[in-house]
C-alpha cells in the first residue's frame, strides 16, 4: 500500500455478532479446557465462584465442576484467582 491511500472494509453488525460469539468460545467451537478459555477471554470475570464455574462450563467441550475448577487452581496450579477490579463486591 503506498502512503496515502487507505483501504475500508464495511462489516454488518451480524457479522460483528457472530465474530464475538465466536471469539468468546460461546458459537460453535468450544474450547478443550478451562486454561483455554481463561487464555482466550483473558480471565473469567465473576463475583460468586458457581458463576464461574458456569461462563466455563458453557465454553467448553468437557464437564466442568467446582472440583475440576479447585484442582486447576490448587494442584495443577494452571489457573489463578485474583480480586483485581474493585476493592467491593455488590
Amino acid at each position: 500500500m503506498t502512503r496515502g491511500t487507505s483501504v475500508t472494509t464495511t462489516v454488518t453488525m451480524n457479522q460483528i455478532l457472530r465474530w464475538r460469539i465466536a471469539r468468546q468460545f460461546l458459537g460453535s467451537e468450544r474450547a478443550k479446557d478451562p486454561v483455554a478459555v481463561a487464555r482466550r477471554l483473558c480471565g473469567v470475570h465473576a463475583q460468586l465462584a458457581a458463576s464461574a464455574v458456569t461462563a466455563i462450563e458453557l465454553r467448553t467441550t468437557a464437564a466442568v465442576t467446582a472440583t475440576t475448577i479447585d484442582k486447576l487452581l490448587y494442584d495443577a496450579r494452571t489457573l489463578v484467582k485474583t480480586w483485581a477490579a474493585r476493592g467491593r463486591s455488590h
